[in-house]
């Protein structure tokens, strides 16, 4: 079990963004992910099924309040890189990044909306695990 707390600023959109969520393994290889995106704002459900292996993961469900689906890749010890396909009625692509900076803490990329210009926008802060 592993709990976390994302803080992350957009200066572009001149926005804070925090999130938590709490990972519950399974099994050795599968996992259920619950989470609060953007609290105070919008208060988006996160709700994931998924399982990882040493490189490469899934997980579907709920993702920023929607139904998707996303992919983890790990990158070495220090580097995972995520993507998420979620919302079918507004098709929406999330890509997130984090690094290993010091013990439990992960410096975090996210960028949201991806495919859409107008409602584009990238956050950057600090994530810190339990």
């Amino acid at each position: 079990t592993q709990a976390g707390i994302d803080v992350m600023y957009s200066g572009s959109a001149d926005k804070i963004r925090t999130n938590v969520d709490l990972r519950v393994n399974t099994d050795s290889r599968s996992f259920v992910q619950l989470g609060l995106g953007d609290i105070g704002e919008a208060n988006r459900l996160n709700l994931q099924l998924g399982q990882q292996g040493k490189v490469w993961g899934g997980r579907f469900g709920v993702i920023e309040g929607k139904v998707g689906a996303g992919i983890d890749i790990k990158m070495g010890r220090d580097f995972k890189i995520s993507a998420d396909a979620y919302d079918p009625n507004d098709f929406r692509l999330k890509l997130r990044s984090e690094l290993l900076i010091g013990p439990d803490t992960y410096l975090v990329g996210e960028s949201f909306n991806l495919n859409k210009d107008v409602q584009r926008s990238f956050f950057l802060g600090v994530r810190k695990t339990f």
